[in-house]
């Protein structure tokens, strides 16, 4: 886990280093090499589950719900935290590299975070711990790996949600792809906004937007357990 969660700063590092032309090719590759080597020597969750704990259609419908619900969860409490979501800004760069930088850095950190927490970590946790005592340990380690500044403090709360219910959903699927692609989806959504749209100011809500961020987030979280509850076809405990 140190390795893949370090490899961020290090693209990061190479990427800035190397000025307008370094974009992240190696480095992505290298991370493909080392997930493959993960899966190849520890099994962390990219292998088709055999037997498939529920229907695949179903999977996505919970994936989906469940990250409405901790995007829902991050905005309810920057409402009340002020948090300001913004992009990272280089100086000295290019255009399309700065571009390059703010997406793809951000989608990059997601995938490596899933293969550490959720794929290594998360694995290797539940042949000594129970599956909720595994999905609250991660998600509270996970949310810690952020940069230390006031985001912590302004959306950790949301991030626990979030980053729990995509270790639920680990669990729940007995397959890391669904949460690499809801992490990975989610941060490419955000970081192509921002990007285009400027900040994400969410003390600019309205109070009917606070409403139904809660209802909306609230309702998506108590669907996807619905969802899970029924017709299991093996035993995840």
């Amino acid at each position: 886990p140190h390795w893949v969660c370090g490899h961020t700063v290090n693209t990061k590092g190479l990427m800035c280093a190397g000025g307008p032309t370094a974009y992240p090719d190696e480095p992505a590759a290298n991370a493909a090499a080392g997930a493959w080597l993960a899966e190849r020597y520890g099994r962390i969750g990219f292998a088709r589950p055999e037997p498939v704990p529920l229907p695949t259609a179903r999977v996505w419908v919970i994936s989906t719900l469940i990250t409405i619900a901790g995007v829902m969860a991050c905005a309810f409490q920057g409402y009340f935290s002020g948090y300001v979501r913004d992009a990272e800004i280089l100086q000295d760069v290019d255009f399309g590299f700065q571009r390059t930088y703010a997406i793809y850095m951000s989608v990059f950190a997601a995938v490596l975070a899933e293969i550490s927490f959720r794929g290594i970590m998360q694995t290797r946790m539940h042949t000594a711990l129970g599956p909720w005592s595994v999905i609250v340990l991660i998600a509270i380690i996970n949310v810690f790996s952020h940069r230390w500044d006031t985001d912590i403090v302004q959306n950790g709360l949301g991030w626990f949600v979030v980053l729990a219910g995509w270790t639920w959903l680990r669990w729940l699927s007995q397959s890391l792809w669904p949460p690499v692609i809801m992490h990975g989806v989610t941060n490419f959504v955000v970081a192509t906004w921002i990007w285009n749209a400027g900040p994400i100011e969410h003390a600019t809500m309205s109070p009917l937007g606070v409403v139904l961020v809660a209802v909306s987030g609230s309702a998506a979280l108590l669907l996807s357990y619905r969802l899970s509850l029924a017709e299991k076809t093996v035993d995840r405990a």
